[in-house]
């Protein structure tokens, strides 16, 4: 049987060949760069594009297919391939991720979580204006600059303020993702009934509203722009202010008070990421569809007719 200092031995010499692959993956990335950056010299482009959905989602579908083989988690397994997908995607270029903001909200998480730790994000007070300056990048020939946003929620539904902006935005949808959304009650007290005015966004308040009446059903509660916004609140108010929040803003004088109050441990949005362009087919992709209906009777069911 092995002795400790020579399995360890064995390690070691492993984790070298594995940086050596990741080095070796990166110059084969680098390779492509240069050759899609020339492409675009000579087709008159300012940049090439880095971010090539239909590609990515084929090689989280063949690793996927070998982690499953191997019996390895595939969450674990996926997470440490996003951040080897970001590494090489970067010796190409930059994506730019426009999200609602400030640092902390859930859009934030969920372009990391699908770009990345290599993703420069940058935020917005509002999800219209995180469109409108992804279009703006965009149409000053910044390929790479996409924005982040959330479309649904499995308990409130479509998010109206992405609905409309969806409906005169000139990007297109080149992707998707599902992040699941956990709530936390932060604050500066130390339990659930020294708060006494909880701040959150709209969507928030509405997730955890079944908890909120439980514990809290005489607290004032009140709307700003996103999570993080209220996290931020909650920081700089007395002891007896809260914030419904991402638990990961827990810390900087903000307690976690109460985790996972949404009142579904379900509670899922999914993301859309909007771009350029079209992506070229996966193999295995989805259309999304949105359009505006005029306000009488009967214009729903002739629209859904066309799909019968």
């Amino acid at each position: 049987m092995p002795n400790v200092k020579s399995v360890r031995s064995r390690i070691d010499e492993i984790d070298t060949q594995i940086l050596e692959l990741l080095t070796h993956r990166m110059r084969m990335a680098r390779d492509v760069g240069n050759e899609k950056a020339s492409l675009a010299r000579q087709a008159g482009k300012k940049k090439a594009t880095v971010l090539v959905p239909e590609r990515e989602e084929q090689i989280y579908r063949r690793v996927r297919r070998l982690a499953d083989q191997h019996r390895l988690p595939w969450p674990l397994i996926q997470s440490i391939f996003t951040e080897i997908v970001s590494l090489c995607r970067a010796t190409q270029g930059q994506v730019t991720a426009h999200v609602l903001g400030p640092a902390g909200t859930h859009s934030d998480w969920a372009a990391r979580a699908r770009f990345g730790e290599a993703v420069n994000v940058e935020y917005h007070d509002s999800i219209p204006r995180a469109f409108k300056a992804a279009e703006q990048a965009v149409a000053n020939g910044d390929v790479n600059s996409v924005a982040v946003v959330p479309i649904e929620n499995s308990l409130e539904g479509t998010i109206p303020a992405t609905a409309d902006a969806l409906l005169t935005t000139s990007l297109k949808l080149v992707g998707e993702g599902f992040y699941r959304v956990r709530h936390a009650l932060l604050s500066k007290a130390r339990s659930a009934k020294e708060v006494k005015t909880v701040y959150s966004h709209p969507m928030g308040l509405a997730q955890c509203a079944r908890w909120l009446q439980e514990n809290l059903p005489s607290a004032r509660l009140v709307e700003v722009s996103s999570t993080a916004e209220a996290a931020r609140h909650a920081t700089g108010a007395p002891k007896n202010v809260g914030a419904i929040a991402s638990p990961y803003l827990a810390g900087n004088g903000l307690n976690l008070v109460a985790s996972d109050i949404q009142d579904s441990l379900d509670n899922t949005t999914r993301f859309g990421i909007l771009g350029a362009a079209v992506p070229g087919a996966s193999g295995d992709d989805k259309t999304s569809l949105v359009f505006s209906l005029p306000n009488k009777s009967g214009s729903l069911a002739d629209a859904l007719d066309v799909f019968s």
